[in-house]
């Protein structure tokens, strides 16, 4: 992969075979403002904030706690609506949510009456669209997430990161075309956590849906990603935007060489830099 760079902003070309909008996702001028609780003051979650989610691209989004990177997604995803500013999916404004857009959120969300088979079918069934091909799907998914032997078993029997995988699961059965990402990692133990990531990205150089994923680690995003974006402490600016210019699949080899590295330090550098 290549790109432009421009200090720590980089232009991505176009995948190869898109066509149309080569972008999934704008947001254009995007400020987010809540109201005060009780004496307290209005809290800008989002200041002014311009980005571009290049089409089948994977992306993270890290910074500190508070910097708005969870309102950023529910924005997108049509949770929440800008106080200025407009988001685009797909070239059209984002009014609410939308079959689009896929979301998993940093608590799994499962139905507590459903198995966990149930659960992962439930968006696709209520598109209307659950078949052979889907069921199958779904178990190679659980299966891929190590709850092969649980698909009949409910929420509250499976431990905390059982259910989040679960929800992983759910999220990418239906294939959206963008697929946004809460930190769905946080609660999943290490190797889990690495296997979860590997499977992400294997299933997504498949479908090419565009990720929009929100992390607190920096070697996560290095390993998954194409592109970091990183944001300022409240309210949320862009601060840098890093291309990810290491090949795939990301070995070990390849996640521990100079370059890899290098990036490490230039992710860090605008921490750094922002409590300086």
């Amino acid at each position: 992969m290549t790109g432009v760079r421009n200090g720590d902003r980089v232009d991505l070309p176009v995948p190869a075979g898109t066509a149309g909008e080569s972008f999934s996702v704008r947001v254009s001028g995007v400020s987010k403002t809540f109201p005060a609780l009780r004496s307290g003051a209005p809290v800008v979650a989002l200041d002014t904030t311009n980005l571009q989610f290049e089409v089948g691209r994977f992306t993270s989004v890290v910074g500190p706690s508070g910097c708005g990177k969870t309102t950023l997604l529910r924005m997108i995803a049509g949770l929440e609506r800008p106080t200025s500013g407009a988001v685009t999916v797909a070239g059209e404004a984002v009014r609410g949510p939308s079959a689009r857009t896929a979301m998993v959120f940093q608590a799994a969300n499962l139905l507590p009456w459903k198995t966990v088979r149930q659960n992962v079918l439930l968006a696709a069934r209520l598109r209307g669209k659950v078949d052979d091909r889907l069921r199958e799907r779904a178990a190679r998914l659980l299966t891929t997430a190590g709850l092969g032997q649980f698909v009949d078993s409910l929420p509250h029997e499976l431990s905390g990161g059982m259910q989040q995988r679960a929800a992983i699961c759910r999220a990418l059965l239906v294939q959206p075309e963008v697929l946004l990402m809460d930190e769905p990692f946080g609660a999943l133990d290490a190797m889990t956590r690495e296997q979860m990531g590997n499977e992400l990205t294997r299933i997504w150089a498949q479908n090419r849906s565009t990720v929009v994923f929100v992390t607190h680690s920096i070697p996560e995003a290095v390993q998954l990603s194409d592109r970091v974006v990183v944001m300022s402490p409240r309210p949320g600016r862009v601060v840098g935007d890093l291309l990810v210019d290491l090949p795939r699949p990301r070995t070990p080899e390849v996640l521990e060489s100079e370059r890899a590295r290098e990036l490490h330090h230039r992710i860090r550098a605008h921490f750094t830099n922002l409590e300086s």
